[in-house]
């Protein structure tokens, strides 16, 4: 599932990828490098040298919460990923559905949903 974040204020979309270890920008921003890399391993077995982004500001405009963090720099990859380090702690998780896969906001006991319907113990509330 896909969910739109901000990347240095400009609003990115991300392939929600539990796979994936750190996070990916592919297209759509273009951040500064820094002079670390990291070694990939993709999808397909290859391994390879990758540049890392300098310390750059992600945010979530539905829940407000944000971390600085290096994306890996990957113009190759043909979609931006978010891994699990950006998961984590934006609190975005995937939980199956009846037709596929969703992208779900999770904050105290309210899960929000790609769209505007917020789940919580209470019952459902539009935003």
């Amino acid at each position: 599932p896909f969910i739109k974040l901000n990347v240095e204020g400009q609003s990115v979309k991300f392939l929600c990828d539990s796979g994936a270890c750190r996070s990916v920008i592919s297209s759509g921003v273009k951040l500064p490098r820094s002079q670390n890399s990291i070694l990939v391993k993709t999808a397909d077995g290859a391994t390879t040298r990758t540049s890392l982004s300098k310390l750059v500001l992600v945010d979530d405009p539905v829940t407000g919460l944000e971390k600085r963090i290096s994306l890996v720099i990957a113009p190759d990859c043909p979609l931006n990923l978010l891994g699990r380090d950006l998961m984590s702690v934006l609190k975005i998780s995937i939980v199956p559905i009846k037709d596929g896969m969703r992208a779900v906001r999770v904050t105290g006991d309210c899960c929000y949903l790609h769209d505007p319907i917020i789940l919580c113990k209470s019952p459902l509330k539009q935003i």
